[in-house]
């Protein structure tokens, strides 16, 4: 009777409400606080409650470490600004990035910028402007460079910088900021990757996108990765967390529908892999000065050092014939290029012609090696022009056997 009576009355009514309504509102603060500090006990090692922060208060890590940062910053300096001459103008144009893999001034990039579309040649005037450390205009340098080798079919190209601002005279020689060729073979599916460049729309200065590896396909010699790749980017560097080159920004691919809607794209990346062959052939080759050749010991006779370096070069001899009738052919042209190189006289190592009996014998020795070898009958078309890799060996004689034109 009490009781009724008592729960029967206004203010006790109104007071009940309220704390109804208190402990609904703060029941879920009560149980995700012990859910908070069970989930805390159970993963600390100590099994105690770890006091920690709440998740509001700590940053999310994203992408490179701070280190990782610093490492690739340091990187910026060894990737310049590929300019060009064309035709009588006096200012240079932008066209693309390239990185310095080795400091006496071998350089990589893209075979696409360098090569004129217009005339279907390389540009006549290549020079390359790296930024210096500080990125300032009073740091800046600018080299001219030369071609070394090409490969058009992958679309890289080494050159180097000629050195003609007086180095050599006042005894010195270059050093530039250069990049260390990272190890292909560790590279795994998410390991960040940094693309350096000069794109287009980026201004003077460098540019730098950070993203990820997306795929990876050594055998066709590419990586993928959702990094940023823009117009100017190509011939740039794509670098890892260590601040190794594991790649050269090459071209991007969008997929796209029927009505142009872009759904997305992705970049690719040359392999380093393939900068490292082109680099290893250019050292068979002997057309690398700097390494080709290196100083030998100190003797009293300076023409016996310099006969040295040629010691292991052969004279390359062979002969051209027809496939049908094994009858010799005069006249043909018979040249060896750096292996995967396309006919340009930059990739020309050596050449000669056939005699009447169709035999053959090279201008310039060469180092044991693979090469391109070309052939052209000149002024007959009843051939089809001939290329092929060969193996040089001593004592190798080759045999060039010719077919005839699809024409005839």
């Amino acid at each position: 009777m009490f009781a009724s009576s008592f729960l029967a009355r206004p203010r006790f009514i109104a007071l009940l409400a309220v704390l109804i309504l208190f402990l609904s509102v703060a029941s879920p603060i009560w149980s995700n606080g012990w859910s908070n500090a069970t989930a805390d006990a159970l993963f600390s090692q100590s099994g105690k409650f770890a006091n920690k922060p709440q998740e509001k208060d700590a940053p999310p890590e994203k992408g490179l470490t701070a280190e990782a940062r610093a490492i690739v910053r340091s990187a910026v300096p060894a990737v310049g600004l590929v300019m060009v001459k064309v035709g009588d103008e006096k200012n240079l144009s932008y066209r693309g990035s390239a990185v310095v893999v080795r400091s006496d001034g071998v350089v990589v990039t893209n075979h696409h910028v360098i090569y004129d579309k217009d005339s279907k040649t390389i540009y006549e005037g290549l020079y390359l402007r790296l930024p210096g450390e500080k990125e300032s205009a009073a740091s800046e340098s600018m080299y001219r460079l030369e071609i070394i080798s090409v490969d058009r079919l992958r679309d890289l190209a080494l050159l180097r910088v000629i050195d003609a601002d007086r180095r050599k005279s006042d005894g010195m020689k270059l050093n530039l900021a250069s990049l260390e060729l990272g190890d292909e073979k560790k590279l795994e599916l998410l390991d960040d990757v940094v693309v350096i460049g000069f794109p287009e729309k980026g201004g003077s200065s460098a540019t730098l996108s950070v993203g990820v590896v997306e795929g990876i396909d050594l055998k066709g010699g590419w990586i993928k990765t959702d990094a940023r790749l823009l117009h100017g980017n190509s011939g740039g560097a794509a670098v890892n967390s260590e601040g190794k080159l594991i790649g050269i920004a090459t071209k991007v691919v969008a997929d796209e529908t029927e009505s142009n809607v872009r759904l997305g794209m992705i970049g690719y990346l040359r392999s380093v892999s393939l900068v490292r062959q082109m680099m290893g052939k250019l050292y068979e080759a002997g057309r690398d000065r700097e390494r080709a050749a290196p100083p030998a010991p100190a003797v009293a006779n300076s023409a016996r050092r310099e006969t040295l370096p040629a010691v292991k070069a052969m004279t390359v001899r062979g002969v051209v014939k027809d496939a049908r009738t094994g009858n010799p052919i005069a006249g043909a042209r018979v040249g060896l290029l750096v292996a995967g190189g396309y006919l340009n006289v930059a990739n020309i190592i050596t050449w000669g012609g056939t005699n009447a009996e169709g035999m053959f014998e090279l201008e310039k020795p060469v180092l044991p090696g693979t090469y391109t070898l070309r052939v052209k009958v000149i002024g007959d078309s009843a051939y089809a022009p001939y290329s092929r890799e060969v193996e040089i060996k001593p004592g190798a004689r080759l045999i060039v056997e010719l077919n005839p034109s699809r024409k005839q």
